[in-house]
């Protein structure tokens, strides 16, 4: 029988030859509203939650939720997408609404390259295992068993918004 989780925040998981996640504070962007940690990317300078898939660079993950500010007064926190940084999230895949189509771990998924999606009613994100046209992640390693669906992935994200240029040696 499978098992099935639901879907949670992504976040931190280790850092390679470290101890501390390597997090920044930013001036947020206004009416910023992100969940726990939502993909951060900067514009103008400021803080705000990635659209899926996005085209720049991730910054890295949200360490809080959006303020919610009219302006740039506050700061949010996040763990900074270094190449030596490793994050664990879901991996499901969607049609319509949160993550419904469900994903059953494989360990051909590791080394694998996918989108990253936030789920409609949950707003929570994770690895799109349907998109790996415009690809933002690689997965390095499964932190649920094989068999689990929807379950919780090790992945790196790439350098660059476009698939390539890995910060990791799984390329």
């Amino acid at each position: 029988m499978a098992v099935f989780t639901s879907i949670q925040p992504m976040k931190g998981a280790r850092v390679l030859g470290g101890f501390d996640f390597p997090s920044e504070s930013f001036l947020e962007g206004a009416s910023v509203v992100n969940k726990l940690g939502a993909p951060m990317v900067l514009t103008s300078g400021l803080l705000v939650e990635a659209s899926a898939n996005p085209d720049g660079v991730v910054v890295g993950l949200a360490e809080q939720a959006g303020n919610n500010d009219a302006g740039s007064l506050t700061t949010d926190r996040c763990i900074l997408a270094l190449p030596n940084v490793v994050f664990e999230g879901a991996l499901a895949s969607t049609t319509a609404s949160d993550p419904d189509q469900a994903h059953t771990l494989a360990q051909t998924d590791v080394g694998l390259k996918f989108g990253i999606a936030q789920g409609t009613t949950s707003k929570f994100w994770y690895v799109n295992f349907s998109n790996t046209t415009n690809t933002r992640v690689v997965v390095i390693g499964l932190k649920d068993a094989i068999g689990t669906i929807s379950g919780r992935v090790y992945f790196m994200f790439t350098l660059n918004g476009n698939g390539t240029g890995h910060s990791t040696i799984y390329s």
